[in-house]
């Protein structure tokens, strides 16, 4: 049809992006004095698909610095670690 979506807002970057919807989802966030919350688990299963004009899903209003299928290098098994909600 020769149109162009815009799926993401200026001045944003896409993080992650897979052809399959995976199990689990592992979020760091950027650290911030005084955060409590440095990452949580995610399942995409929860979200529900919308349309192309709706620019996507915010998953949370802190700068993310990862989004991985596999907890990373840095991941912190003893950290507080909460799952996200979506609402």
């Amino acid at each position: 049809m020769n149109k162009a979506y815009l799926c993401i807002p200026d001045k944003s970057r896409l993080l992650f992006f897979a052809p399959d919807t995976p199990k689990l989802l592992y979020v760091r966030y950027k650290p911030v004095p005084h955060q409590k919350i440095s990452q949580q688990t995610c399942e995409p299963k929860q979200i529900e698909v919308k349309g192309p004009k709706t620019r996507g899903r915010q998953i949370s209003n802190k700068d993310i610095s990862s989004v991985t299928t596999e907890p990373t290098r840095g991941w912190d098994e003893e950290a507080a670690t909460t799952q996200l909600a979506f609402a």
